[in-house]
Protein backbone atom coordinates (compact mmCIF):
# COMPACT_ATOMS: atom_id res chain seq x y z
CA UNK A 1 0.00 0.00 0.00
CA UNK A 2 1.53 3.24 -0.58
CA UNK A 3 2.41 5.62 1.79
CA UNK A 4 4.53 8.21 0.26
CA UNK A 5 2.67 8.82 -2.55
CA UNK A 6 -1.49 9.16 -3.06
CA UNK A 7 -3.84 8.74 -6.22
CA UNK A 8 -6.14 11.55 -7.01
CA UNK A 9 -8.72 9.81 -7.84
CA UNK A 10 -8.35 6.01 -7.21
CA UNK A 11 -7.87 4.20 -3.78
CA UNK A 12 -7.55 0.98 -5.23
CA UNK A 13 -4.68 -0.29 -7.90
CA UNK A 14 -3.95 -3.44 -9.78
CA UNK A 15 -0.84 -5.19 -9.17
CA UNK A 16 1.80 -5.51 -11.81
CA UNK A 17 5.39 -6.82 -12.73
CA UNK A 18 7.98 -6.73 -9.12
CA UNK A 19 10.69 -6.15 -12.01
CA UNK A 20 12.10 -2.45 -12.14
CA UNK A 21 14.81 -2.80 -14.63
CA UNK A 22 14.36 -0.55 -17.83
CA UNK A 23 14.94 -2.20 -21.31
CA UNK A 24 16.34 0.29 -24.02
CA UNK A 25 18.10 -0.54 -27.36
CA UNK A 26 21.15 0.19 -25.79
CA UNK A 27 20.81 -2.50 -22.64
CA UNK A 28 19.49 -2.69 -19.11
CA UNK A 29 18.93 0.05 -17.00
CA UNK A 30 19.29 -1.32 -13.33
CA UNK A 31 18.44 1.11 -10.01
CA UNK A 32 19.88 0.89 -6.40
CA UNK A 33 20.18 2.99 -3.47
CA UNK A 34 22.47 2.24 -0.75
CA UNK A 35 22.17 2.36 2.86
CA UNK A 36 25.50 1.55 3.87
CA UNK A 37 26.25 -1.93 2.25
CA UNK A 38 22.70 -2.46 1.78
CA UNK A 39 20.89 -1.65 -1.33
CA UNK A 40 17.78 -1.64 -0.78
CA UNK A 41 16.64 -1.96 -4.27
CA UNK A 42 17.39 -5.30 -4.51
CA UNK A 43 15.37 -6.42 -2.14
CA UNK A 44 11.74 -7.87 -3.63
CA UNK A 45 9.43 -4.65 -3.41
CA UNK A 46 6.74 -4.71 -0.73
CA UNK A 47 4.05 -3.43 -3.47
CA UNK A 48 3.98 -3.31 -6.69
CA UNK A 49 1.17 -1.64 -8.55
CA UNK A 50 -0.05 -0.52 -12.14
CA UNK A 51 -1.09 3.13 -12.60
CA UNK A 52 -3.85 4.17 -14.27
CA UNK A 53 -1.73 5.80 -17.32
CA UNK A 54 0.58 2.91 -17.52
CA UNK A 55 3.43 3.69 -15.02
CA UNK A 56 3.94 1.57 -11.93
CA UNK A 57 4.75 2.02 -8.26
CA UNK A 58 6.74 0.16 -5.94
CA UNK A 59 7.59 0.27 -2.48
CA UNK A 60 10.07 -1.07 0.08
CA UNK A 61 9.89 -0.66 3.70
CA UNK A 62 12.64 -1.40 5.99
CA UNK A 63 13.20 -0.58 10.03
CA UNK A 64 14.18 2.60 9.20
CA UNK A 65 13.28 4.01 6.05
CA UNK A 66 10.42 3.62 3.41
CA UNK A 67 11.31 3.65 -0.25
CA UNK A 68 8.30 4.33 -2.93
CA UNK A 69 9.68 4.53 -6.61
CA UNK A 70 7.04 5.75 -9.78
CA UNK A 71 8.63 4.59 -13.03
CA UNK A 72 6.44 6.19 -15.90
CA UNK A 73 6.10 7.53 -19.52
CA UNK A 74 5.19 11.25 -19.10
CA UNK A 75 5.03 13.82 -22.21
CA UNK A 76 8.63 15.05 -22.95
CA UNK A 77 9.49 18.95 -23.39
CA UNK A 78 11.69 19.65 -26.08
CA UNK A 79 12.03 21.92 -28.99
CA UNK A 80 9.69 21.13 -31.97
CA UNK A 81 13.10 20.72 -34.21
CA UNK A 82 13.91 17.82 -32.16
CA UNK A 83 12.76 14.02 -31.35
CA UNK A 84 12.97 11.06 -29.64
CA UNK A 85 11.52 7.20 -29.97
CA UNK A 86 11.19 6.83 -26.39
CA UNK A 87 11.46 7.11 -22.74
CA UNK A 88 10.79 7.16 -18.88
CA UNK A 89 10.41 9.36 -15.84
CA UNK A 90 11.54 7.59 -12.83
CA UNK A 91 10.25 9.25 -9.29
CA UNK A 92 11.95 8.67 -5.94
CA UNK A 93 10.69 9.18 -2.30
CA UNK A 94 12.20 8.87 0.75
CA UNK A 95 10.53 8.76 4.20
CA UNK A 96 13.54 8.22 7.04
CA UNK A 97 12.63 7.13 10.13
CA UNK A 98 15.43 7.83 12.11
CA UNK A 99 17.55 10.84 12.51
CA UNK A 100 21.27 11.65 9.54
CA UNK A 101 21.18 8.44 7.21
CA UNK A 102 23.11 9.00 4.53
CA UNK A 103 21.96 7.52 1.43
CA UNK A 104 23.40 6.77 -2.05
CA UNK A 105 21.19 6.06 -5.51
CA UNK A 106 22.47 4.49 -8.74
CA UNK A 107 21.60 3.96 -11.85
CA UNK A 108 23.75 1.35 -13.94
CA UNK A 109 24.27 -0.99 -16.66
CA UNK A 110 22.19 -4.26 -15.63
CA UNK A 111 23.06 -5.29 -19.62
CA UNK A 112 25.02 -3.48 -22.19
CA UNK A 113 25.38 -2.66 -25.16
CA UNK A 114 26.57 0.83 -26.54
CA UNK A 115 29.45 1.28 -27.66
CA UNK A 116 30.91 4.60 -25.83
CA UNK A 117 29.07 6.93 -23.97
CA UNK A 118 30.42 9.27 -20.80
CA UNK A 119 29.60 12.07 -18.91
CA UNK A 120 27.58 14.74 -20.14
CA UNK A 121 26.03 17.48 -17.88
CA UNK A 122 24.71 21.21 -17.96
CA UNK A 123 23.56 24.11 -15.86
CA UNK A 124 21.83 22.33 -13.43
CA UNK A 125 21.73 18.68 -15.32
CA UNK A 126 23.73 15.73 -14.17
CA UNK A 127 23.72 13.75 -17.34
CA UNK A 128 25.53 10.81 -18.76
CA UNK A 129 24.76 10.03 -22.41
CA UNK A 130 25.94 6.77 -25.11
CA UNK A 131 25.97 6.13 -28.40
CA UNK A 132 25.72 3.14 -30.53
CA UNK A 133 25.64 3.65 -34.35
CA UNK A 134 22.60 5.78 -34.81
CA UNK A 135 21.15 5.15 -31.38
CA UNK A 136 21.63 7.83 -28.59
CA UNK A 137 20.61 7.14 -25.22
CA UNK A 138 20.57 9.88 -21.98
CA UNK A 139 20.13 9.78 -18.28
CA UNK A 140 19.53 12.54 -16.62
CA UNK A 141 19.03 14.43 -13.01
CA UNK A 142 19.09 17.51 -11.05
CA UNK A 143 23.12 18.68 -10.41
CA UNK A 144 24.48 19.31 -7.00
CA UNK A 145 23.94 22.75 -7.45
CA UNK A 146 20.15 22.60 -8.29
CA UNK A 147 19.67 19.84 -5.22
CA UNK A 148 21.56 22.37 -3.08
CA UNK A 149 19.06 25.14 -3.49
CA UNK A 150 16.17 22.71 -2.92
CA UNK A 151 17.86 21.88 0.40
CA UNK A 152 18.72 25.50 1.20
CA UNK A 153 14.61 26.35 0.32
CA UNK A 154 13.42 23.24 1.83
CA UNK A 155 11.67 21.47 -1.59
CA UNK A 156 11.76 18.19 -0.60
CA UNK A 157 15.16 17.75 0.04
CA UNK A 158 16.05 17.36 3.91
CA UNK A 159 19.76 16.78 3.74
CA UNK A 160 22.62 18.26 5.51
CA UNK A 161 26.14 19.00 3.54
CA UNK A 162 29.51 20.29 3.99
CA UNK A 163 30.58 23.16 1.66
CA UNK A 164 33.02 20.69 -0.06
CA UNK A 165 30.57 17.32 -0.58
CA UNK A 166 29.52 16.72 -4.24
CA UNK A 167 25.61 15.29 -4.21
CA UNK A 168 26.02 14.23 -8.09
CA UNK A 169 27.84 12.36 -10.43
CA UNK A 170 28.02 11.10 -13.96
CA UNK A 171 30.39 8.94 -16.19
CA UNK A 172 29.84 5.73 -18.13
CA UNK A 173 28.46 3.31 -15.68
CA UNK A 174 25.22 6.03 -14.98
CA UNK A 175 24.76 8.20 -12.56
CA UNK A 176 25.19 8.64 -8.40
CA UNK A 177 22.76 10.50 -6.59
CA UNK A 178 24.13 10.93 -2.57
CA UNK A 179 22.24 12.24 -0.26
CA UNK A 180 24.04 12.80 3.08
CA UNK A 181 22.38 13.07 6.74
CA UNK A 182 18.99 13.40 6.06
CA UNK A 183 16.92 14.24 8.54
CA UNK A 184 14.05 12.26 10.06
CA UNK A 185 10.24 12.35 9.34
CA UNK A 186 10.56 14.56 6.28
CA UNK A 187 9.99 13.58 2.85
CA UNK A 188 12.97 13.55 0.28
CA UNK A 189 11.88 13.35 -3.15
CA UNK A 190 14.44 13.55 -6.65
CA UNK A 191 13.96 12.28 -10.18
CA UNK A 192 16.03 10.73 -13.11
CA UNK A 193 14.60 10.65 -16.64
CA UNK A 194 16.10 8.07 -19.85
CA UNK A 195 15.70 9.25 -23.28
CA UNK A 196 16.74 7.35 -26.45
CA UNK A 197 16.15 8.27 -30.07
CA UNK A 198 18.05 7.93 -33.52
CA UNK A 199 19.89 10.11 -35.55
CA UNK A 200 22.26 10.91 -38.20
CA UNK A 201 23.76 13.66 -36.66
CA UNK A 202 26.46 12.10 -33.91
CA UNK A 203 25.92 15.57 -32.72
CA UNK A 204 22.47 15.53 -32.28
CA UNK A 205 21.39 16.67 -28.36
CA UNK A 206 17.63 15.46 -27.96
CA UNK A 207 17.89 13.15 -25.96
CA UNK A 208 20.17 14.85 -23.80
CA UNK A 209 17.14 17.81 -24.21
CA UNK A 210 15.05 15.22 -22.85
CA UNK A 211 16.22 14.24 -19.82
CA UNK A 212 16.25 17.67 -18.58
CA UNK A 213 12.78 17.59 -17.24
CA UNK A 214 10.38 18.28 -13.91
CA UNK A 215 9.38 15.77 -11.82
CA UNK A 216 5.75 17.73 -11.61
CA UNK A 217 5.23 16.29 -15.29
CA UNK A 218 5.44 12.62 -13.77
CA UNK A 219 2.93 13.45 -11.04
CA UNK A 220 1.24 15.22 -12.89
CA UNK A 221 0.64 12.41 -15.76
CA UNK A 222 0.09 9.92 -13.70
CA UNK A 223 -2.27 11.67 -10.89
CA UNK A 224 -0.53 11.53 -8.10
CA UNK A 225 0.54 13.92 -5.47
Amino acid sequence: MMKLFKHKTVTQLNECNMETLITTPLGIVGLSLYNDNLDILSQTPQFSKCLLHGGQVYGWEEKNIIVEIVISKPPIRIPETMKIENSRGILIRLFCKTDNMTLSFLTYWSKREWEDGGSDTGQFLQASTWNKGSMRLSIGTEDSEYLEQRMMNNWLMPIRKSDSYNLTGSNEDGLEIDLPNIRANELCQFHVFIAWGSSSDRYDASTWYAVDQDSKQILEFEDLL
